[in-house]
């Protein structure tokens, strides 16, 4: 019992008495008639023991957060906090059982302690989550503005926001280094209001670095296909192109990377041929140089390797038409896929040519082409059992499983009784021409 319940007491049975004197006996007690306020005794009794429990909760938590601190560990050019599981827990068991007790009749005697110890832990727990946020962001976008002077070129306002934040979280964190108590810390003056700040300056840095990216993106869609952190190490290193070659993977299906010369002594880079990843190499049609922004030169990698793709794929198709081309020498020549569609333009011609002299009255037309097609496949499996290197046999390969498809479908066109170009049978097939107007296949 405190001094507070006797006094209740006191004022129920409207007369004075110190329990603490020598004279408090039993007879006194008996004097007092205190035997007819049992009830209130029991009352008061019962509230003290809840009241008591309160005293003591709110004590466990002021001795806990003598101790408890926000852990600074070193960072690059500074710090950065970590708390644990048991730091969170131990702040939300808190501010639940604080709100718990302010909730009941028996928290009046504790009101100043528990409202001081729910704004001391709110503050707490605003100054983490917030900090956490600012780190978060502060962490990626050190990175970017403190380790790439091309960023900080292209970005100069950003820049110096930037510096700016890292300035205050530097300062934030040396202030943390040298009060680490979690109370203290968190009320250290102005420190959730520079935060704040911080946070918002940093949004609208990223803000302005998902516009940047998204204009680099827009001139060169392909950028689509990779992560910002990817755009951004490729922007970052924007005068070193070989920086581009483990994306180029990703923007580009079937080109692992290109050849570079130069480089050296202020000549720009050139780009003479593009590789696969089976290492197929195909020389660019005419050299590109690689200067100016990433993205335009990129711009320029992908028409050359357009017009090289297009050069390349008519020479492969007239190499196949051409008499006395033989078959080895021709798959060894080109690049595998220019191989498959320059045989698939060949094919089409070949059995438009067979429908057209059966349309003119030649019966046999179908029958000869299926078995011109039969002499090409046996031609393509034999060379799979020769010594053919690893990009060889892929082209093969490749080819042949065209090639069985193709002679499937004449079976199809013969059986169906397909005489004409015009029949549904043949035009719902897959066709390949080189367009002589358009020049392209």
């Amino acid at each position: 019992l405190r001094q507070r319940h006797w006094d209740e007491l006191i004022d129920k049975v409207g007369e004075s008495f110190d329990p603490a004197s020598d004279d408090f006996t039993l007879e006194k007690v008996f004097d007092l008639k205190l035997p007819n306020y049992v009830d209130d005794v029991g009352t008061i009794s019962a509230n003290a023991n809840k009241e008591l429990a309160i005293e003591n909760a709110l004590t466990e938590i002021e001795e806990a957060w003598g101790d408890i601190a926000i852990l600074v560990d070193p960072y690059k050019r500074s710090y950065r906090m970590s708390a644990g599981d048991e730091f969170y827990q131990q702040l939300e068991d808190n501010q639940v059982g604080i709100s718990t007790m302010k909730a009941t009749r028996f928290a009046k005697p504790f009101l100043e302690g528990l409202n001081y110890w729910e704004k001391a832990l709110s503050q707490v727990s605003e100054v983490l989550e917030q900090g956490s946020n600012v780190q978060r962001q502060w962490m990626y976008l050190e990175n970017i503005f403190i380790g790439s002077e091309d960023i900080k070129r292209q970005l100069p306002t950003e820049t110096a926001m930037f510096e700016g934040v890292d300035s205050n979280w530097q300062f934030i964190m040396d202030r943390m280094v040298q009060e680490t108590n979690a109370v203290k810390a968190a009320h250290e003056d102005g420190i959730l209001p520079m935060l704040n700040d911080m946070d918002e300056k940093l949004t609208k840095i990223q803000k302005s670095l998902d516009e940047y990216l998204e204009k680099k993106r827009m001139a060169f869609p392909r950028f689509y296909f990779i992560s910002a952190d990817d755009l951004l190490e490729i922007l970052g290193q924007a005068r070193n192109p070989e920086a581009v070659q483990p994306h180029f993977k990703k923007m580009f299906e079937g080109i692992k990377k290109l050849h570079f010369v130069g480089g050296g002594s202020g000549r720009n880079y050139e780009a003479t041929a593009m590789e696969a990843p089976d290492k197929e190499t195909v020389p660019f049609k005419d050299v590109l140089t690689i200067d100016g922004q990433v993205e335009d030169w990129l711009n320029k990698v992908e028409k050359g390797m357009l017009a090289t793709i297009h050069s390349v794929l008519l020479q492969t198709f007239l190499a196949l038409r051409q008499k006395g081309t033989k078959k080895d020498k021709w798959v060894k020549a080109w690049p595998g896929g220019l191989l498959i569609t320059s045989n698939q333009m060949g094919w089409t011609a070949d059995v438009e040519k067979a429908l057209a002299d059966m349309e003119a009255g030649n019966k046999s037309a179908m029958r000869h082409c299926r078995k011109s097609q039969g002499r090409a496949l046996i031609k393509f499996a034999d060379m799979l059992k020769t010594g053919l290197d690893k990009i060889n046999r892929n082209k093969v390969m490749g080819i042949l499983i065209i090639e069985v498809h193709s002679r499937d479908t004449i079976d199809v066109l013969m059986k169906a009784g397909t005489a004409s170009a015009n029949d549904f049978q043949w035009l719902q097939q897959l066709r390949c021409y080189w367009d002589k107007e358009l020049d392209a296949c």
